[in-house]
């Protein structure tokens, strides 16, 4: 027997898919710097994509495509974070200025 998850909804999945453009400038801020400024910034937004998640997520969100949603903006938000410091981690990323 096959189990499977309910079905994401496409809006939802595109609001919380973080921008490349938004990543890169993110990263480029704190390329050079030590982690613990990195951690110590983004730990309030860590902390608050974390309850919004516990209490929605992509399947449950009905919010249509031209739609604001609070949870599918804070987990965009934890997921740049994510991959700006996936970045930086012993490289030098350039953009908008930085090195």
């Amino acid at each position: 027997m096959t189990t499977t998850g309910p079905t994401p909804n496409p809006a939802a999945a595109r609001r919380m898919t973080p921008d490349d453009f938004v990543v890169t400038t993110v990263a480029s801020v704190f390329a050079g710097q030590s982690p613990a400024d990195y951690y110590a910034y983004f730990a309030g937004f860590f902390a608050e994509a974390i309850r919004l998640i516990h209490a929605a997520h992509v399947a449950e969100c009905t919010a249509g495509p031209n739609w604001y949603c609070d949870t599918c903006d804070a987990i965009r938000a934890a997921q740049v974070g994510l991959l700006a410091e996936q970045r930086t981690a012993g490289q030098e990323v350039t953009g908008n200025g930085h090195h």
